[in-house]
């Protein structure tokens, strides 16, 4: 349901020419004292009041009104205005009793609130008022040319230059595009509270010569648009952070505080800003969208906001635009060094035996520009992309200035040496899986161009020992080994302490918010700030609320530090095929199983004693079928065992990862029996097959 406007209009004496002389009649006749109800517009209707005194000009006139030659009209209307003084007179004629002046042209913009504020929207009606700011109201164009009214304590009459009232309207709506959008007509009503903004906004810049009305409340402005050049920011290195102070200048009396601001923009769904007064600020598209993403990827504090120093090239162009920057050393030596990081040109290691593909040289470079600024990388690339050999290119890279560290699966620690083996022979390459004095004295006698590989179960395990070493870069492989932050080997993994990380991943992380914290916690820490800010500024916005905008800032945040590429998006320089081993060690009461299966075919055959030679080949045979079942999975053997089974387990492991890549599998063993077991495991998991 929407207001409905009644005004007061009067009974008019209208004098028109006809023929060679007058007609003198009035704009509404009756019987009876009545009121008349005309609408104006679907919102605004006229009451006309049609009193007793009204009905006593109406007799001296007729219902028809009175036709009068030309010497008389004078004297008529002095007789009808001697019986009802207060009788408005709207003639079409170029002269009556009083000499007119011509009416202002200049269009009225008639604003009422359809609510508190803008809450509810706004009603506009276009009008005009040809007598002045105290004068009567009139639709655009429409009524007489010639009227009179009481203004100001005295009769006035003006000639209104219809067409003149007109073309300024429609130079109005031309100038203001929200009101060219609402269509044709005098009245329009807004709901939407942005859109309202918009008009106010249109109106006071729109260049037009035009008269602004509240005729209920208190008159709505709006500033701006205001953009970046008008903020002046402070940067300060404090501890770990970089504290950012800041104000924007409004206008010569007004200057806002930037928290103020941050903290005024989470309330406005919009670029228009309210203030405590009443006013608006309208913030350009560009300066609005800076502003939010500083206030999404920073933290408050009571000294204003703070942000870590991976942070600042979410924040860059921000600082760019800024009209005044006042920061301090540390800042510009960070600016410095990313800068110099971008311009940073690296060449692939001559010692690498390897011809890397094109996005593998990228994926390199990529790597060694964040290694040159001393950030972190998650290098995200789909499975089979080669991530192992851009992260060992990068490692010779920086395996002169002292020890490397990766830390894999225990499943993919063996495929590690292999591949350090193969591409980069000049490294020296020792597994951390020695007991006690030995682990000790591995770790003492490390030094430049070695690499020491470990699984995550050793990491936990010797966390304290491992901490203590200067890595020059640390490998973090299959990440999504530590995507829950309170987990031991993800605690571990952020305890060392490392020049450059690097977490390698096939799986789309990005799409898993309490993971890619976990990640980032590691790879980058204070990236994402703290885990409980983190909810509160992108996963609770995204999941919940589907705010694009805070997924458009985290994905600001994040991108200068993830890479990802698809098989899809590189098909060109892939081979027509790419062949991985994936060898798995075995669990130790596993290995114990398939040792004692070993030792019982030994002896079975030793047993054999002097049996014909076919027989005992035939014998052989079986044993070693019996061992490669066992190696499938011991069920095959026992099927009274409860060992899972090391090789379903790295399968299910790779399953997870297909899936998460959205990629097609053909799964073939030799035994049926095994394909049963990976089918039933399929099946607990509830994965199609």
């Amino acid at each position: 349901l929407r207001p409905l406007e009644l005004v007061s209009y009067p009974v008019e004496l209208v004098v028109a020419e006809q023929g060679d002389g007058y007609r003198i009649s009035l704009s509404h006749q009756a019987e009876v004292p009545a009121v008349f109800l005309e609408a104006e517009t679907p919102s605004r209707y006229r009451v006309v009041d049609v009193s007793p005194r009204v009905l006593e000009v109406q007799e001296i006139l007729g219902h028809g009104g009175l036709k009068v030659p030309a010497a008389a009209r004078e004297r008529v209307v002095a007789l009808v205005r001697e019986q009802n003084p207060a009788l408005p007179i709207r003639a079409e004629i170029d002269a009556i009793d009083l000499p007119a002046v011509e009416g202002l042209t200049v269009p009225v913009i008639r604003l009422q609130p359809l609510g508190a504020g803008l809450e509810q929207g706004l009603k506009v009606a276009l009008l005009a008022r040809p007598f002045g700011d105290e004068g009567p109201h009139y639709l655009v164009g429409q009524g007489g040319r010639s009227v009179l009214a009481m203004v100001g304590g005295r009769r006035q009459r003006v000639h209104r230059d219809l067409d003149g009232e007109r073309a300024a309207a429609t130079a109005l709506v031309t100038a203001c595009p929200t009101l060219e959008q609402l269509g044709d007509g005098h009245e329009w009503l807004i709901e939407d509270p942005e859109t309202c903004l918009d008009l106010l906004l249109e109106l006071q810049e729109c260049g037009k010569p035009v008269c602004i009305e509240w005729p209920e409340g208190k008159p709505l402005r709006v500033s701006g648009p205001i953009s970046g050049e008008r903020l002046s920011l402070g940067l300060k290195r404090a501890r770990d952070w970089f504290q950012l102070t800041g104000a924007v200048t409004i206008d010569e009396d007004l200057v806002l505080d930037m928290t103020d601001l941050l903290e005024r923009l989470g309330r406005a769904p919009g670029r228009f800003i309210p203030l405590d007064d009443g006013r608006f600020i309208t913030l350009t598209a560009a300066f609005r969208k800076q502003l939010d993403r500083l206030r999404r990827v920073s933290e408050s504090d009571r000294n204003g906001r703070r942000l870590s120093a991976f942070s600042s090239v979410a924040v860059q162009d921000l600082v760019e635009d800024a009209g005044k920057v006042e920061a301090d050393r540390h800042w510009r030596a960070l600016a410095a060094r990313v800068r110099a990081a971008s311009e940073h040109k690296p060449v692939v290691p001559s010692t690498l035996q390897a011809d890397l593909r094109d996005y593998q040289v990228e994926g390199f470079a990529w790597l060694s520009r964040l290694a040159h600024w001393g950030a972190g990388a998650c290098l995200a690339d789909d499975m089979g992309l080669g991530k192992t050999v851009q992260a060992i290119a990068a490692m010779l890279e920086r395996a002169a200035m002292g020890p490397c560290l990766v830390v894999a699966p225990t499943s993919v620690c063996h495929n590690w040496e292999s591949e350090l083996a193969r591409f980069a022979p000049t490294l020296r390459t020792l597994r951390f899986t020695a007991g006690g004095n030995e682990r000790a004295a591995l770790v003492a006698g490390l030094g430049a161009m070695d690499v020491l590989i470990t699984s995550y179960g050793l990491l936990h395990q010797e966390a304290d020992r491992l901490a203590a070493v200067s890595w020059r870069m640390v490998v973090l492989d299959e990440a999504q080994a530590i995507k829950n932050a309170e987990t031991r080997r993800a605690q571990a993994s952020q305890r060392l302490q490392a020049e450059f990380r690097v977490a390698l991943t096939g799986t789309p992380i990005e799409n898993y918010l309490d993971e890619l914290w976990s990640l980032f916690n590691i790879v980058n820490p204070g990236l994402l700030g703290s885990r409980e800010s983190f909810q509160r500024r992108f996963v609770t916005p995204i999941e919940r609320d589907r705010d694009p905008a805070a997924r458009d800032a985290l994905r600001a945040l994040i991108r200068p530090f993830i890479l990802r590429r698809t098989k899809s998006a590189v098909l060109g320089e892939l081979p027509p095929r790419t062949e991985m081993t994936i060898e798995v060690d075995l669990a130790e009461d596993e290995r114990a199983f398939y040792e004692a299966l070993r030792r019982k075919a030994l002896e079975s055959i030793e047993g054999l004693g002097d049996s014909a030679p076919g027989q005992r080949r035939i014998h052989i045979l079986a044993e070693i079928m019996r061992l490669r079942r066992a190696c499938c999975h011991p069920g095959l053997v026992d099927p009274s065992t409860t060992l899972p089974g090391a090789k379903l387990g790295v399968f299910l492991e790779l399953v997870q990862e297909l899936i998460r890549n959205h990629h097609k599998a053909l799964v073939f063993s030799q035994f049926v029996g095994q394909l049963g077991r990976v089918r039933a495991a399929l099946d607990a998991l509830a994965i199609r097959y």
